[in-house]
């Protein structure tokens, strides 16, 4: 590590190591460069040629309406032309990583007589008048001001801004703070979307390392069904950043090297720590200048909706936001599993690189690392999977799995009656169903519920045109609070449907909507249970697509969603009459009252899988100290001490933590010592010790002249969730040191101080109208 000054692109801990590619993971590179040619992910170079003709013209656009807007209202010519304006595209664009039909992200930057009423009537209607330009979705009433719109068959996403400045000059960029002094927050949203790009490529030390790497992470989380902010999953923003912190450690890795630590680094951290590109405590210095005051930047410490974020990746540009805050427990649980079946199969690609330069035993100088497995000194068998075809196994759709892996599912159907208003609807839902997903997490009567929501709408082709459908499904597990009642105990979802479709309903006619629309019929929607085996036939299609996508035997149908011979089908659930929810909007669940989990799952288990209400959320922790083989076998003993914590972390990083930043976020902030946060947990260390105790590791506390830990468990600390329920704290993971307890473990938590008491839920209020008799 450097004495001296640190690289800022090496982030608040400095890099783990700069040592530089190796041949095998050059190798692994060209495959992996390879793999995504095959899946066709790349955007042709027509097509990008395409997007930057359009964004000329748009920007040529923008610069006349800035122009048109300065004259009608009275200034004189030659200031009205010296007015500007301009486009900056940001997101994966930007970040130069563009996937096949992806859209483009961009900022349209105004000058204050360009005001954000003009934005919605005077440059929607030049839109509307362009031959090239259709499916124009305003979204006049959401936070960010944004029209979404095709632009000679690019998708675009435009997002507005004004500035209290009497000229733009396009040249002069975003990156500078001062750009959003006296900004309000929904303007300095829109700004730093632009600004959080132009900081990620400031912030990293190998751009086309970065790009490749990052280019393979976004397919991995589209195909394995964890990518979209909208469904609680991984934004794009969240996926650069999430890579870009593994550039910033190992600045001279390869492609495949970085993608192999970076499922490894995730694998293992513990999310109640942020992930930060820089020190964090320059934003709350800048905070307190004037002009910045009023902008809120991320702090747990003394915001209570922060505290309660589940998986913070905070954005570089002032002010820092977290790029995470849909993220819910069922989730975060899902990429979590995401992260550890990804370093199973990536794991091999660090296990050769540890063990060609430390291990001799292990391999031999003159073996290849692609040669036939060898194995370790404890016997495990080491290199599980070919290069050849690592790629390709870790890039399997997960539509069909998720599908056939659980036997309950909520439908959520959105129709609309012309396709304008499809859009309009459709996206409206898909930003507000995770509110339903949420309730349905914390708040099922007498049963624990884990949520899989697969992040796709999928088109409804029973629908007679002009109106148009889809629909999207959510699987559901359910677990009984007590095993006592649990034949007897239904499921009952009908109280969380009328809720959400009351609160559709107010926030329809909020965002710009009308009760005309509602009651005409013109949007509507359906939400319902729905068994496995009752699945749409055009839904089974398409899963069967997907396994033929995925170079598997094509299989039928009818046949994607079987379970295999010999095992018992799902008992059907009982016909229960359609529930109508509150005023217009159909809540056509038609099984919201579910049999008893316990009672259905008594004829057997389906498919293979565990019984319905068996589904444990596995403890995904890092591996025990001492220990040098994983579960897949490997030899991950030289990641491990890149990814332990630094000994006296400078430089913002207090924690000493291998990100660098927030410890636990019942601690302290950065650049804070453990002695001035109350409840800081140890650190370095205590770290280890900390761990130790949660597995009941008798050895290595006495290492730190500890008793002997006793066999009574502690009862953990729940925190009250976004919702105002109460829910079960996280068990701490075993952090970048790999030091927590394995899945089949029994842990014992550590005592925490108490979070700050809870402001209580956001209460919706629901009244329900009579049913008409």
């Amino acid at each position: 590590m450097d004495t001296g000054e640190r690289d800022p692109r090496h982030g608040v801990t400095g890099a783990k190591t700069l040592e530089g590619p190796n041949e095998y993971g050059l190798e692994l590179s060209l495959k992996m460069h390879e793999e995504l040619k095959n899946l066709h992910t790349f955007e042709t170079e027509e097509n990008l040629e395409r997007r930057k003709n359009v964004l000329r013209h748009l920007s040529k656009m923008v610069k006349d309406w800035v122009y048109e807007t300065a004259v009608s209202k009275g200034l004189p010519d030659d200031v009205a032309r010296a007015a500007g304006g301009g486009i900056f595209a940001f997101g994966s664009y930007r970040l130069g990583v563009v996937l096949k039909d992806a859209d483009v992200d961009a900022l349209l930057l105004a000058p204050k007589h360009a005001d954000r009423d003009s934005f919605f009537e005077t440059f929607q209607k030049k839109l509307s008048e362009t031959k090239a330009v259709k499916n124009i979705v305003p979204v006049a009433g959401a936070h960010t001001p944004v029209i979404k719109f095709t632009f000679a068959g690019v998708d675009i996403d435009l997002v507005f801004a004004s500035l209290p400045i009497d000229r733009i000059d396009p040249t002069q960029g975003v990156g500078d703070d001062n750009i959003v002094s006296g900004l309000t927050d929904g303007m300095t949203r829109s700004v730093n979307g632009a600004r959080v790009a132009e900081k990620i490529i400031e912030l990293i030390p190998n751009y086309d390392s970065f790009r490749e790497a990052l280019y393979l992470v976004k397919v991995w989380a589209v195909r394995r069904g964890i990518y979209g902010n909208k469904w609680g999953y991984l934004a794009g923003v969240t996926c650069a950043l999430l890579v870009a912190r593994v550039c910033q450690l190992f600045p001279n890795f390869s492609p495949a090297q970085l993608v192999a630590c970076f499922f490894e680094f995730y694998r293992r951290h513990d999310w109640r720590r942020p992930i930060t590109l820089k020190d964090i405590n320059q934003d709350y210095a800048k905070q307190m200048e004037e002009g910045f005051s009023h902008h809120r930047v991320w702090n747990p410490k003394q915001d209570k909706k922060d505290f309660q974020h589940k998986m913070p990746v905070i954005t570089p540009a002032f002010p820092g936001m977290n790029s995470t805050h849909n993220v819910f427990t069922s989730t975060l649980e899902a990429m979590k599993r995401e992260f550890k079946r990804g370093a199973e199969i990536t794991g091999s690609l660090i296990a050769d690189d540890a063990n060609r330069k430390t291990r001799e035993d292990v391999y031999s100088t003159q073996q290849a690392p692609s040669s036939t497995p060898n194995t370790s000194p404890t016997g495990k068998p080491i290199l599980p999977s070919a290069p050849a075809s690592m790629w390709k196994r870790l890039l399997v759709e997960a539509k069909t799995e998720v599908f056939r892996d659980h036997r309950h599912f909520l439908e959520v159907r959105v129709v609309g009656h012309t396709e304008k208003l499809y859009d309009q609807w459709k996206g409206f839902v898909e930003s507000r169903v995770r509110f339903l997903y949420m309730a349905l997490e914390t708040n099922v009567h007498g049963y624990e519920t884990t949520l899989r929501p697969w992040p796709e709408w999928f088109k409804d082709p029973t629908v007679a045109a002009p109106a148009k459908a889809c629909i999207t499904y959510c699987a559901m597990t359910f677990k009984p609070k007590d095993e006592a009642l649990a034949n007897s105990q239904p499921v009952n979802l009908r109280h969380h449907i009328a809720n959400f479709t009351t609160d559709l309903q107010k926030h329809w006619k909020i965002q710009g909507g009308t009760q005309m629309q509602l009651s005409n019929h013109e949007v509507e929607i359906k939400i319902c249970h729905k068994p496995r085996k009752e699945i749409p036939d055009f839904i089974k299609q398409a899963l069967s697509s997907s396994t033929h996508s995925n170079k598997t035997p094509a299989a039928s149908p009818a046949s994607v969603l079987s379970p295999p011979p010999g095992t018992t089908p799902s008992p059907p659930g009982p016909a229960a009459a359609p529930v109508t929810g509150p005023g217009v909007l159909s809540a056509s669940a038609s099984t919201e009252l579910l049999p008893p989990p316990a009672a259905a799952a008594s004829a057997g288990a389906v498919g293979g899988m565990p019984e319905e209400g068996s589904m444990q959320m596995q403890d995904f922790s890092g591996y025990q100290e001492g220990d040098v083989q994983d579960a897949a076998g490997l030899d991950m003993s030289l990641l491990r001490q890149m990814l332990q914590p630094d000994e006296g972390a400078e430089g913002g990083g207090g924690s000493g933590d291998a990100n660098g930043a927030l410890p636990s976020l019942s601690g302290g902030v950065n650049g804070e010592s453990a002695d001035s946060a109350a409840g800081l947990e140890e650190h370095e260390g205590g770290g280890r010790k900390r761990r130790a105790e949660e597995r009941g590791d008798d050895a290595t506390q006495a290492e730190f002249g500890d008793a002997a830990p006793s066999s009574a468990k502690k009862p953990r600390e729940t925190h009250p969730d976004e919702e105002g329920e109460q829910r079960q704290a996280d068990a701490p993971m075993g952090g970048e040191e790999g030091a927590g307890a394995s899945a089949t473990e029994t842990r014992k938590p550590v005592a925490k101080q108490p979070p700050p008491a809870s402001r209580g839920p956001p209460k919706i209020s629901v009244k329900l109208k009579p049913k008409k008799k």
